[in-house]
């Protein structure tokens, strides 16, 4: 079922795109009043430390996106869990802060391209 449900999420209707996944709506992770999503100029794998807390998977709809799952959330070793955090598990991954994600030249020094 919970296939069935991930599935459903990724194929969401599209949102803007801006250099994140191109085109399409990908999952984000919601987590202390941030939202966090993956781009395609960041390394998919990043080496993940302890568990910071719990975060919520949304589809598209932003910060007041229902949630859809559950996720301890990680910090990545050398990077401060403001600006990026990691995943593990069905929604494993690598996610930057949205409002952090146009800029590359933003992100902490391990995860620039």
């Amino acid at each position: 079922m919970r296939w069935v449900l991930v599935v459903a999420v990724l194929a969401l209707v599209g949102c803007a795109s801006d250099g994140a996944l191109e085109g399409d709506c990908n999952a984000s992770v919601r987590y202390e009043g941030n939202l966090y999503r993956v781009h395609s100029a960041m390394p998919g794998q990043a080496p993940l430390g302890r568990v910071v807390g719990s975060g919520e998977v949304v589809g598209c709809g932003g910060l007041d996106a229902p949630a859809v799952d559950r996720v301890d959330v990680r910090r990545i070793k050398g990077v401060d869990p403001e600006a990026a955090i990691g995943t593990r598990g069905n929604w494993e991954g690598v996610f930057i802060r949205d409002d952090l994600a146009s800029e590359p030249s933003s992100w902490p020094e391990p995860l620039r391209p």
